[in-house]
């Protein structure tokens, strides 16, 4: 398993170097089809209702926040 920093190239220090890792996280995140559940500034993503949709939404959300907490 790689680190983060091996997949993306480049780790976040503070504001100096915000906008690179946003557009290298932002890539990733879509690569690996969970933009969709990242809210860009501009409208929260929607929650679905069904209950499987619901599971998936979540695992896809813990994903996410691993991904970029890492």
């Amino acid at each position: 398993m790689h680190s983060l920093v091996n997949i993306i190239g480049v780790v976040l220090i503070e504001q100096t170097n915000w906008s690179k890792w946003y557009k290298k996280i932002k890539h990733t995140l879509i690569f690996n089809d969970f933009w969709d559940n990242v809210c860009d500034g501009k409208i929260a993503p929607t929650k679905p209702i069904d209950a499987k949709e619901l599971v998936v939404w979540n695992m896809k959300n813990y994903k996410v926040y691993a991904l970029i907490a890492a």
